[in-house]
């Protein structure tokens, strides 16, 4: 019993904590420009389409214009978070623009939600300055920047959630799996797909696998080192050698010219035969699988 009556008054505490209204005054400007970065381009006056959406576009910027500077800030804030409330469920959900309804839509939305609940006001902002001329003209001590914390700390909560319910639904064995094939796919589209058997693990026409970072092949034996200088010791070739050096470029069909080498490409058995001009450069024997 005293356990739980301990918890709870902890719990009741961490609510009805006070402190400074600084963070939450950099948290209202801050979620006002990226209110703008989001949806300032989609909001402007000329792209609305109907009265509701004039007014909806009208409303979004005077909202968020006095939220940045914090004039009449809980009011603006409050508005500002009933305005994007309205894109999200009404426009975005409802009215099929589903450009507007994706999970960092929502966490921008709800944060707005929540900034309205917090004395964000009460520092940096026009309501600062004229609480503090008035305390002046008065002759009264200016007024304290403190207001209740329960606001930015369900922020801080659900920004956390955010991360931690993401982390853990990637630690299932099954999101894994998917990760290692879209990786390994992804491999395929930059190496190029081979024409052919063996198309999971064959560089082009020649049959040949690279494990190493060190070049990258395409279809029909066209392969370029991606990381010079650096030597791709063959690790992972299937039925086929590979041996490169610093070089800028390898082109070729079968076989290339290897600028930056006084080298020739060997193709397979009745191929063509590229020539290099000057230097040393990328040595590719291939064999057909």
């Amino acid at each position: 019993m005293k356990t739980r009556e301990s918890q709870g008054a902890r719990l009741v505490a961490w609510a009805g904590a006070e402190g400074s209204t600084v963070p939450m005054a950099l948290i209202r400007i801050g979620l006002a420009l990226l209110l703008w970065a989001r949806w300032g381009e989609d909001m402007v006056l000329v792209q609305a389409e109907g009265p509701a959406m004039l007014a909806l576009s009208l409303g979004f910027f005077a909202a968020t214009a006095m939220m940045l500077v914090g004039l009449w800030t809980r009011a603006a804030t409050a508005t500002a978070a009933t305005v994007v409330a309205t894109m999200y469920f009404a426009v975005g959900a409802a009215g099929g623009r589903t450009a507007w309804i994706h999970h960092h839509h929502f966490l921008l939305m709800s944060a707005t939600v929540l900034c309205a609940l917090t004395q964000c006001g009460r520092s940096l902002s026009v309501d600062r300055w004229r609480a503090l001329a008035r305390a002046r003209r008065l002759g009264l001590p200016a007024p304290a920047e403190r207001g209740p914390l329960l606001g930015l700390r369900l922020m801080t909560a659900q920004l956390s959630a955010v991360y931690l319910w993401s982390a853990i639904d990637k630690c299932e064995p099954g999101f894994v799996g998917r990760a290692a094939r879209a990786d390994r796919r992804f491999l395929l589209r930059r190496i190029g797909p081979a024409s052919g058997d063996r198309t999971d693990r064959g560089l082009g026409d020649c049959g040949v696998h690279s494990g190493g970072p060190g070049v990258r092949a395409g279809a029909r034996g066209v392969a370029t080192p991606v990381a010079p200088p650096a030597a791709a010791a063959g690790r992972g070739v299937s039925r086929g050698s590979l041996r490169a050096a610093a070089g800028p470029h390898v082109l070729g069909d079968h076989g290339a010219a290897v600028p930056g080498g006084d080298r020739s490409v060997g193709g397979p058995p009745g191929g063509r035969r590229g020539r290099a001009a000057g230097g040393r450069g990328v040595r590719l024997t291939f064999r057909h699988v």
